[in-house]
């Protein structure tokens, strides 16, 4: 197992010298090194190359890379698809999965996570309603994923502290938290895991792609008051239905984002008791999104 990790960081860990290798072809890597038992640097640059993956063989031949890997590997650094700890709803992506991320905290419980994601401006009536809805998938035996901003992933995060629900970090770059999210009052998550190195000034790009992982690693989402057409709530939940990456409830209120999320397909769900427990117990109602908006 620890050469299985080894191996797999030094491929695909963001941040290590030179370009990581397409992370598309991480379930070829695995199958190769783990159906030849490999034991060794040596022996896993070989199987590499009988299975024609040279691009990733003259990655795992390097000895200064392969060192450097094994540190953060044994450091508790970082976690692959090889870990026992590794994300087990992130599986089921399978070669869209991130064969290697960077780890801040203790590894990941294996318990089930709901992703919850939101307005960064709540209204005082929005924080009584992601309270009661993380206290009721909390009493449903799920954890919390979160990006760690301000507004609704913040008080997700207080109402999981306050039910003891296991809570979990993902960020666009490992270190990288909004101004603030440090220093409120509560405790952090047990983990942070991302797919980008400390140090990066994560852009665009970088933020869709933990909005992903976020809704990736839910058993379903929450969604609470996005804007219309605008923003990373709006954005993520249209590309996590669109690329079916899990089930989304939206939370019921009169915004016009709300509203036209619920009539492209979303659930929608009442913050009051039983009310995800009555959501989810109801069939999607469109399971794909037409190729062009309808506004």
């Amino acid at each position: 197992m620890q050469v299985l990790n080894t191996g797999m960081t030094a491929l695909y860990l963001r941040g290590l010298r030179g370009r990581p290798c397409s992370a598309r072809r991480w379930p070829l890597v695995l199958g190769a090194m783990r159906a030849a038992a490999v034991a060794s640097r040596e022996e896993v640059a070989e199987c590499l190359r009988e299975a024609s993956l040279e691009e990733e063989a003259g990655r795992v031949g390097d000895g200064g890379l392969w060192e450097a890997a094994h540190c953060l590997t044994e450091g508790g650094r970082v976690i692959t698809v090889a870990n026992e700890a590794y994300p087990s709803q992130w599986r089921r992506l399978g070669c869209g999965a991130p064969p290697a991320l960077w780890l801040e905290g203790a590894p990941p419980s294996p318990t089930k996570f709901v992703a919850v994601v939101g307005t960064r401006e709540p209204s005082k009536f929005l924080h009584q309603a992601v309270e009661t809805s993380v206290m009721q998938v909390a009493q449903m035996g799920y954890g919390i994923v979160s990006g760690g901003a301000r507004g609704v992933d913040r008080l997700a995060a207080k109402a999981a502290q306050r039910s003891g629900a296991p809570l979990l970090g993902i960020l666009p770059a490992i270190g990288h938290l909004p101004p603030g999210a440090r220093s409120c009052s509560t405790i952090p998550p047990a983990a942070y895991l991302s797919i980008n190195p400390d140090g990066l000034v994560p852009g665009a790009a970088a933020f869709m792609e933990r909005n992903a992982l976020i809704y990736a690693m839910g058993a379903f989402a929450l969604v609470f008051d996005p804007r219309f057409r605008a923003g990373g709530t709006w954005h993520g939940a249209i590309e996590a239905h669109r690329r079916c990456l899990t089930r989304l409830l939206v939370h019921e209120s009169e915004a016009p984002g709300t509203k036209a999320l619920i009539a492209l397909g979303l659930t929608p769900f009442k913050a009051d008791e039983g009310g995800i427990a009555r959501a989810l117990a109801k069939g999607p109602i469109q399971t794909q999104l037409p190729a062009v908006e309808p506004w």
